[in-house]
């Protein structure tokens, strides 16, 4: 093969390569999805919403074994929590802000007079309950990704 048949089919080959990835570089940015919808205004609207499902884990109750720390500080109060647990998962996958719940806990944070629990999404939404929240069957707050991202997570 000559020395310009050689050049010629390198240039040949760029070219073609050359070709195939422009595409990549001057295509334009797909779309970002839209984000998840607002919590619905009304308590009648949640009660009839769709409910997400909730991990096994999510709710797992307390025990000594598992959790030393929290059935120290809380004692006799676990069968409440763990009921209140529940409670939030539930309000939590009733939402519309959480599209599947994988943690419900209660805060070492919080006081034993007014507990403070917060559920995790799968979508990285949190939902952040009191008891006279859960009585309501209202979250105290919705802190999407987007939010912790930005300003942290909620001190809970």
């Amino acid at each position: 093969m000559s020395k310009n048949m050689k050049i010629a089919f390198i240039l040949c080959f760029a070219v073609i390569a050359l070709i195939s990835i422009i595409p990549t570089f001057t295509s334009k940015p797909t779309e970002v999805a839209a984000a998840p919808p607002p919590m619905p205004a009304k308590k009648e609207a949640i009660e009839t919403k769709t409910t997400s499902p909730i991990t096994n884990l999510a709710i797992a109750p307390y025990t000594k074994e598992d959790y030393p720390g929290v059935v120290a500080k809380f004692g006799s109060a676990i069968p409440a929590i763990n009921a209140d647990r529940k409670k939030a998962a539930e309000i939590a996958a009733r939402s519309g802000a959480c599209d599947s719940v994988q943690n419900s806990q209660v805060s070492r944070r919080s006081p034993k007079d007014n507990r403070h629990y917060w559920v995790e999404c799968g979508n990285l939404t949190r939902l952040y309950f009191d008891e006279t929240s859960l009585a309501e069957g209202e979250p105290v707050e919705i802190q999407t990704k987007a939010d912790w991202l930005a300003n942290g997570l909620k001190e809970w």
